[in-house]
């Protein structure tokens, strides 16, 4: 018998053998697959030393930080009616964090709190408006990028949020047809997108200084990526 044959014989006999081993897979229970999560929207602080998330808690999603290299964690919220929708590191030891009630989105409950849980700031107050993060990246290490409808609750503006002090300064009024604002990797707006319901039209700035200016306008018929 050739070597070949024999090394034949012994792949199908191993083969046989595990076909026949009575270890049986462990079957997977179906309600795996549709359990909801009780943890979500993760995120490393800028120094990579703690992961922030959310997390279900008496049916409220609260935020908690977790030290990576230890594991300790803690509970910087303790909600009872709201709900936390966004959150974000803005140093490597703040991040902030905004409420909602449900079926209200984008409230204006915006805070800022240290991974100790302690000294929380309100940073907005105006009840009747509504205002949410443009931009999480902070800006000359106190400023960050919000919409709000504060000017008129038909449309959003972006603001200048400063987050020391809550103080928001305008940056760029929506004349009523801006659907989207978009920044650089600095943090400065830059582009804007406006509609007329059928077309898109692509603005653009060299800096925060000038005026938008078209730069391209497409229809339901064309895509831009």
């Amino acid at each position: 018998m050739t070597v070949k044959k024999i090394y034949l014989w012994l792949v199908l006999l191993a083969f046989f053998f595990a076909c026949n081993s009575s270890d049986k897979v462990a079957i997977i229970p179906v309600n795996d697959f549709f359990k909801s999560q009780d943890k979500a929207s993760y995120r490393i602080s800028p120094d990579g030393k703690s992961l922030s998330y959310l997390k279900l808690q008496d049916k409220k999603q609260n935020l908690f930080v977790e030290d990576i290299a230890t594991g300790k964690l803690i509970q910087l919220t303790k909600l009872q009616e709201k709900n936390i929708s966004f959150h974000s590191w803005v140093s490597d030891n703040e991040l902030i964090y905004y409420k909602e009630k449900e079926g209200v989105r984008f409230q204006s409950d915006i805070f800022i709190i240290n991974k100790e849980g302690k000294d929380e700031r309100q940073l907005s107050t105006n009840a009747k408006a509504r205002i949410r993060v443009l931009e999480d990246q902070l800006i000359e290490n106190k400023y960050l990028l919000v919409l709000s409808n504060q000017r008129d609750s038909t449309v959003s503006d972006v603001y200048r949020l400063n987050v020391r002090n809550g103080e928001m300064q305008i940056v760029a009024q929506n004349p009523g047809n801006i659907t989207n604002w978009m920044t650089d990797n600095k943090g400065k707006l830059r582009m804007a997108i406006s509609s007329d319901g059928v077309n898109q039209t692509f603005l653009y700035r060299e800096s925060e200084t000038q005026k938008f200016k078209a730069i391209i306008t497409n229809n339901f018929k064309t895509t831009l990526y």
